[in-house]
C-alpha cells in the first residue's frame, strides 16, 4: 500500500498549479535564456539568433547593430538592438553584472574578450564592404 496525504480537493489542486507553473517557468527559461546563440555571419551580414533544435531566425544585420549598455535594478547587462529604436526590441547579449568584486572581474572579461571581438567584427565588415 502507498502512502498518501489525505489533502482536500481546494489543496491538491492549489499544489498541482504550483507545480504545473514551476514547471512552465523552467521550460520557458530552458528555451529563451540558456540555450541562446547568437551567430555572426560574414557572407550575408546578419545576425542570426539560435535556440538549438527549434531555430534559427534572422534578427539584425550588420549595419542596423548597435550594442546597448542597460542598467536594470542596480545590474548591468549588454544587448544588440538596433540603431533606429535602440530602446525598443533588444537581444541579451550578456548575463548581469553585479557590483560585487566577481562581477566586476567577469564584467572586465567581457568587455575585453566578448565585447571588443564583437565590435570589431561590426566594424571591420563595414569598413570592408566599402571598398
Amino acid at each position: 500500500m502507498i502512502p498518501t496525504l489525505n489533502l482536500n480537493y481546494e489543496t491538491k489542486w492549489g499544489i498541482f498549479a504550483i507545480g504545473l507553473l514551476c514547471g512552465f517557468t523552467a521550460l520557458y527559461d530552458f528555451l529563451f535564456h540558456f540555450n541562446v546563440t547568437y551567430i555572426f555571419d560574414q557572407t550575408t551580414r546578419n545576425i542570426y539568433c539560435k535556440i538549438p533544435g527549434l531555430y534559427t531566425r534572422q534578427i539584425i544585420t550588420f549595419d542596423e547593430a548597435f550594442i546597448l549598455r542597460i542598467e536594470e535594478d542596480c545590474l548591468l547587462h549588454y544587448a544588440l538592438s538596433k540603431k533606429q529604436n535602440k530602446y525598443g526590441n533588444s537581444y541579451a547579449i550578456s548575463q548581469s553584472f553585479g557590483s560585487n568584486k566577481k562581477s566586476r572581474r567577469r564584467q572586465e572579461t567581457f568587455e575585453t574578450e566578448v565585447l571588443s571581438a564583437i565590435e570589431s567584427f561590426i566594424h571591420h565588415l563595414k569598413v570592408h564592404t566599402h571598398y
